[in-house]
Order: C-alpha cells, then structure tokens, then sequence
C-alpha cells in the first residue's frame, strides 16, 4: 500500500476491539485548501478507523496530472493551496460539468517515502490510499445545479463504505454510501435533501444532530444511527508548551494568556455575545471565531477573527480564560481536554443540570461574562466540571458507534 501519510496518535490499540475490519472511503472536500475548512469531523474519522486496522482511503478533487510518475508530487504541492482553475482551465470544467454522461476521471495517487509530508501531517489524516481528480466537487456541484441530481463516480477496487463527511452531490458506485450532516453549514447545502433521500445510511454526530436531520427529512428514520463525535487532540498540542502558545498568540493577536474570553457558536449566538459584551463593559477582551461581523451596532472589547488553521485555533483555546459556547460541541470538547474552563449553552442537558447561556438573553450573558472576568473559584469549577465531562469522551466507544451503524448499512448482523 506504500507510504502512509498523516500523523499517528499515541492511543492505546486496546481501546479497540473490531469484529469486522472495512475498507471505508473519506471524503477530502474540506481537508484541501489554505484552511482545509471545518475539517476536524473528517479528521476524527479517519483517524478513529485507521488506529482500529481499517483501511482508510481518501478522496480528493485536485488536479494530479496524467503522468503517473508525478501525481505525488502534484497532489502534495497542490494540497494546502487549492488553486481555483482560470481561463481555458474554468471553461474546460464547465464544459465536463455539461457532459452528465463523462466520467470524471479519478487517479490513484501513489505513497511513498520520496516526497516530504511532514509539514502536512496535522492537516492530512493517516490514509492508506488516496485517489483524486480534477475537479471532482466542483464538477459534481455544477451539474447539480444544471440537472438536480447526484454524480456518480467509479474507481478500481472501490471500498465497502464510503463516508461522506459533509453532503457533497456524489455517489460512489460499488460502495455503501453513508452521508454525515456535521454542523449548521450542512443543512444549508443545496443538495443535502438529495444525499439524504440517496443514502444508503445516515451517520448523525449527535443525539441533536439526529433529531434535527428526522425533522428536516422524516424520510431518513430506519436508515439513521448516531456516532456520538469526540475530540482527537494532535499529539503535539497534547505534548505542546502552553507557554509556548501564549507567546504565539501575543505575537499573533496581541492577547495575554488568560486574559481573554472567547465565544463559539452560531452567528446570532456570537451576535448576542456581541450585545452581552457592551452591556457588561468589562475590561476583558472577547473573541469571536468564525462568524462574521454583521449588523453588530456595538463592538467594544469584541474582536473577530477570520476562521484560522486548526493549530492556531487550539493555541487560542488553550490560552482563554474561559470560552463562552452555544452547545456541548467539538469546540467546547476539545477546551474541556485542555483545561480551559467552558460555559455551555442552556439547549444541553449535563450531568452538572442545565447550562445558564441563552443565546438573545444578553442581560443573562452579560452577567455571566463579567462573573467569568472576575471569579476565579467560578472558573475553577468549570474547569473541575470540563476534567470530569472529558475524561468520558473515548475514542474506543467512538468507534464502536460507528462500527454499528457500518454493520448495519452493510446488512452484518
């Protein structure tokens, strides 16, 4: 199979116990590009897959050549800068997503030692086979539009599965198709309804994520299971020099360790930060990732960042005095492994009782702001409550939810 790439966790393999090993395809439509997107759900999977001894293969849609001597090369280089094609190259794309009954052609890429990964390992999952095309998604979103219907796609020994991370408007022939709506941009895709009323089984990354996805399509109920989504830290944040990271956000952001918040959540939730901000008048910094600024009337003591490299972001995490967040989500997971303390949002349910964050209740979250500005024994408790929430999250119980909506999508009883 060659050289693998990506990075290995250092995870106890007794975490693990498959009864069935498969070969399960991954979708790489948001791991490629200068921020690979919201591409920890992927991650997590192929990750999780490949230290239980599955074979984990991805697809890519990067233009990787017709020579096969240099399609390693080509798909490396190409892989964190994804160059949207000009001129004849566009016309030429446009004009494949016009032929409905053109294959889009799909090359295997080969792995070896002879081109350098490293500096690509905490942004490339540990695949044991890639294959790419030019074009692939963007292809297959054009033609959706033309003809509102998914593209079918064939390669060489197809896996059992394929997993499709995020809707995307492809069918992989010969595999078993399971699609993942993982966060608020899925639902909105112009094409989710379809993946939905295609798929083969619907893999859900939480019990809310389940009952959003039945309530949108009730078609889907019978063919749905939930794998309740846990964070995989990179071994080196694990191991990594919190002082280390402070220095880089200062250097970065101008913020001190511990001596900012920083919210996570939808954009009306950041905007009701936003309001919740002005009203407390604290002296303490708040920062909102990912949402755009908006029709925010009033912005002192908020700053907002443009989505940033994952390593980056954890850095930002990890150097918080607390983080602020809608839900019990990926963001607030990953703070709890960290240590920093997390307040969650009123919707989530805990072993701790309910969470005193509403979003559009911003006298609420003012108060709640200045006592996270100011307590430090409040502090200290969420950060106790976060040790004890992180300590159940388990890669080895992760996987055992996937295996048994994978058996069940494969018939294995």
């Amino acid at each position: 199979m060659g050289a693998g790439v990506g990075p290995r966790r250092s995870m106890p393999f007794s975490q693990f116990n498959p009864l069935t090993l498969y070969r399960v395809g991954i979708d790489g439509h948001r791991l490629a590009g200068p921020h690979g997107g919201d591409a920890a759900y992927a991650h997590t999977v192929a990750e999780v897959l490949s230290l239980a001894g599955h074979e984990v293969m991805g697809i890519f849609g990067l233009d990787v050549g017709s020579r096969p001597e240099l399609r390693e090369v080509l798909f490396f280089d190409r892989f964190r800068r994804v160059d949207r094609p000009t001129g004849w190259g566009a016309l030429g794309r446009h004009a494949q997503a016009l032929r409905p009954r053109s294959a889009i052609e799909l090359h295997d890429v080969p792995l070896t030692a002879r081109v350098e990964k490293r500096a690509l390992a905490r942004h490339l999952p540990p695949f044991g086979r890639i294959v790419s095309g030019a074009g692939l998604f963007e292809t297959a979103a054009t033609r959706f539009r033309l003809l509102q219907r998914l593209t079918s796609i064939r390669i060489d020994h197809p896996p059992d599965i394929m997993h499709w991370t995020a809707p995307v408007p492809l069918w992989l022939e010969g595999a078993c198709n399971i699609y993942s709506l993982p966060d608020r941009a899925s639902f909105e895709s112009p094409w989710v309804a379809a993946c939905i009323r295609h798929a083969d089984y619907v893999c859900a990354v939480s019990s809310s994520n389940r009952d959003e996805i039945l309530a949108r399509f009730a078609a889907v109920a019978g063919k749905i299971g939930v794998a309740h989504r846990v964070p995989l830290l990179p071994a080196d944040v694990v191991q990594g020099d919190p002082a280390t990271d402070a220095r880089m956000i200062e250097g970065a952001f101008g913020l001190k360790r511990r001596g900012y918040l920083l919210g996570a959540g939808t954009d009306r939730f950041l905007h009701s930060l936003a309001g919740a901000c002005h009203v407390a008048n604290s002296d303490m910094p708040l920062v909102m990732i990912g949402a755009s600024r908006g029709m925010v009337d009033h912005d002192e003591g908020v700053r907002w960042l443009e989505p940033l490299p994952r390593h980056l972001l954890l850095a930002l995490m990890r150097g918080a005095r607390a983080i602020v967040s809608e839900s019990e989500g990926r963001v607030a997971h990953e703070a709890m492994l960290l240590g920093t303390p997390v307040l969650r949002g009123v919707g989530e349910s805990s072993a701790e009782g309910p969470c005193p964050v509403e979003a559009g209740d911003t006298r609420m979250i003012a108060r709640w702001l200045q006592r996270l500005g100011q307590d430090d024994s409040l502090c200290a408790e969420l950060t106790r409550q976060g040790a004890g929430r992180a300590a159940k999250f388990s890669a080895g119980r992760y996987h055992d939810q996937l295996m048994a909506i994978y058996d069940k999508a494969m018939g294995v009883s």
